[in-house]
């Protein structure tokens, strides 16, 4: 994740970059976990993404329509 908020990841040959548009407010406080859903386009499928943060290193990624949680750690 950049600093500005913007998520951007590769899924195959497909990526996709989103935005957190509160990241300047909430990037700084202190919670226990984290989770926010966005939407985007993966190549040309419109889907949505839950980032479930549990730490400032790591976090777990769900995809609407697919089964199971990627975990990414930085």
């Amino acid at each position: 994740m950049a600093d500005n908020g913007n998520v951007t990841f590769n899924a195959g040959s497909s990526s996709a970059t989103l935005t957190i548009t509160s990241w300047d407010t909430d990037k700084d406080q202190v919670v226990a976990q984290y989770a926010i859903t966005l939407s985007g386009n993966l190549g040309s499928t419109q889907t949505s993404f839950t980032f479930t943060f549990k730490s400032a290193n790591s976090c777990d990624l769900s995809m609407q329509g697919q089964s199971g949680v990627e975990p990414f750690t930085k």
